[in-house]
């Protein structure tokens, strides 16, 4: 409710910028965010939207986004999104290794996007067209045709999913679950990607795997994990 109010043409307001930096490009003069140096970058619309879907995989940085699109449009200065947006990719290369990366994309993935993808999303086509031009280099071997088929088990499995992630959302689990006859799917509340340690869920989890049952776990904890709340302004949320 304090975000609503506080930011009450959101949608507007990221959508404007989405437009602006798709026309024209921004270039930003700032201390690079990790080193300290004098540093130009360059904003347009795949550096905003990619950044955008970067930070809405955690709730520790989601909870800034709308205070950063709302500031940005408010002062018409991209300094503040620019430097989030270096720290963002900054972290990410220095944590995923884009050979495997790629070398899994582009054989179990890219293969099997439609030709004509839907691209009315904010991201538009940029990561397809992007990743199937890197593909097109990238040395891979072919999955085999029933890769893709659902795996059909009665294996205890355990899914778990974060309410809000912008990447596997719950209705993955779901469908996962059509076919694992003995599985538990367990939705975070407000929670992005990756949810291993939040709460009570590493007891759980390992409770979990040394029984390999869900036998006597109470999975109710779960509903008392909350994400932060969203900052309405650089002094934090409403207390």
């Amino acid at each position: 409710t304090a975000c609503s109010q506080a930011f009450p043409n959101i949608a507007f307001e990221f959508n404007a910028l989405v437009a602006q930096l798709d026309q024209t490009p921004v270039e930003v003069e700032l201390d690079h965010p990790m080193t300290g140096d004098p540093t130009s970058y360059t904003l347009d619309r795949n550096t905003f939207t990619n950044a955008v879907h970067l930070l809405s995989y955690a709730s520790e940085t989601a909870v800034l986004l709308p205070l950063l699109i709302h500031t940005t449009y408010e002062q018409e200065d991209f300094r503040l999104f620019a430097a989030m947006a270096l720290t963002t990719f900054s972290n990410m290369e220095q944590s995923i290794s884009n050979g495997m990366r790629f070398s899994v994309l582009c054989a179990e993935d890219i293969p099997f996007y439609p030709d004509n993808p839907d691209t009315q999303g904010y991201l538009g086509d940029f990561v397809v067209s992007t990743f199937r031009e890197i593909c097109t280099y990238w040395p891979t071997q072919p999955v085999s045709p029933e890769f893709h088929q659902a795996v059909v088990s009665d294996a205890p499995v355990l899914l778990l999913s974060g309410e809000a992630d912008p990447a596997t959302p719950p209705s993955n689990g779901e469908l996962a679950a059509q076919t694992l006859s003995n599985s538990q799917h367990w939705v975070v509340p407000g929670m992005g990607h990756i949810n291993i340690f939040r709460g009570c869920i590493p007891n759980l989890a390992t409770d979990f795997i040394d029984k390999a049952s869900f036998a006597g776990i109470d999975s109710a904890c779960i509903q008392d994990i909350s994400s932060m709340p969203l900052f309405v302004n650089f002094n934090g949320p409403v207390p």
